[in-house]
């Protein structure tokens, strides 16, 4: 039986808003937050960060720190097999996807994420199945594991082990063959 547009839209959207989240941050995503909150049925655990100390942390974490970075958010520094760069280049092509004007390489967080929202969008369950399974999940909790180490806030930690836990989640039920939003 084929998904509902409204559906597929849904789970879409999941995907969109963990860009939204773990992006630059930007006033509407403090919004977006609350918003996460409802959706994944938890608290955080403390008060929101003002958006200035959000801008701080996520540069610190993800684009300049002194000696290094220490959540870089690209793939390959979590993978060490294989030319990790044409491996997200074969993903993207083989479901007809192209990123027009590039700022990063391919195997750039946000990317990823826009590219399963598009898979989603697509019916392109097994590429995404495909796609979580051997790429994105293996690399993405040793992201969050280096997040966790590094977060001063607990705002980016708290995000990106729900966005892990919600597509292994996710995983399990493209595996099942069932393409609701899991629970």
């Amino acid at each position: 039986m084929k998904k509902s547009v409204k559906r597929i839209m849904m789970e879409a959207n999941f995907y969109l808003l963990f860009v939204n989240l773990l992006d630059y941050p930007k006033r509407a995503a403090l919004s977006l937050f609350d918003d996460f909150l409802k959706i994944v049925k938890n608290s955080y655990p403390s008060e929101i960060p003002k958006l200035e100390t959000l801008e701080l942390e996520y540069t610190k974490l993800f684009i300049n720190a002194h000696p290094f970075v220490p959540a870089p958010p690209f793939a390959s520094f979590y993978l060490s097999s294989g030319d990790i760069y044409n491996e997200v280049e074969n993903y993207y092509k083989k479901a007809e996807y192209l990123i027009e004007a590039r700022d990063f390489p391919p195997d750039y967080l946000i990317y990823e994420l826009v590219f399963l929202s598009n898979l989603l969008n697509d019916e392109k369950a097994e590429i995404e199945r495909e796609f979580l399974e051997e790429h994105f999940l293996p690399w993405f909790g040793k992201f969050s594991q280096k997040v966790k180490e590094s977060d001063e806030t607990g705002f980016y930690y708290f995000i990106s082990e729900n966005i892990n836990t919600f597509l292994k989640n996710r995983l399990k039920e493209l595996r099942n063959g069932k393409t609701d939003i899991p629970s």
